[in-house]
């Protein structure tokens, strides 16, 4: 809809305005946008969660938001992660970011090897393999 349309001021007889052409360039956007005041409030919502998981860690809100997934997203906004969720994993984010500077965990008091890449600081004494060096996902008992 033009601004002529909703305004209500019709066009001037015999004046051409192919010039502009502005309004009949826009479509429509269906679902979620900048402009959906829902969608806004919801992403607010997320940044102060986030914000407040972050609040006794090295790791900032924007930065934890940069390493969430689509579907950790997803799962926050449907109410499947608490805050206390969202703690815990920003505690993760931030010794993930301690190991890979070399720093050993406070709680890493244990030797353990690894048969991957020899002796290890682990949180209790086993042989181990991982399959990446920082991937408590790949870590196995052997």
């Amino acid at each position: 809809m033009s601004w002529r349309q909703i305004l209500g001021v019709s066009k001037p007889e015999g004046l051409d305005q192919t010039h502009n052409t502005q309004n009949t360039h826009k479509t429509i956007l269906n679902g979620v946008s900048a402009n959906n005041e829902d969608s806004v409030r919801d992403e607010s919502k997320l940044m102060e969660a986030l914000s407040l998981a972050c609040s006794n860690c090295s790791i900032n809100a924007m930065d934890f938001y940069k390493r969430l997934t689509q579907e950790d997203v997803q799962e926050w906004f449907d109410g499947k992660l608490s805050v206390e969720d969202l703690t815990v994993a920003a505690r993760s984010f931030e010794q993930q970011d301690a190991m890979l500077r070399g720093e050993v965990p406070d709680n890493y008091i244990y030797h353990a090897n690894c048969k991957g890449c020899g002796p290890v600081w682990l949180w209790y004494s086993k042989e181990v393999l991982f399959t990446k060096s920082w991937d408590y996902a790949s870590l196995a008992e052997v």
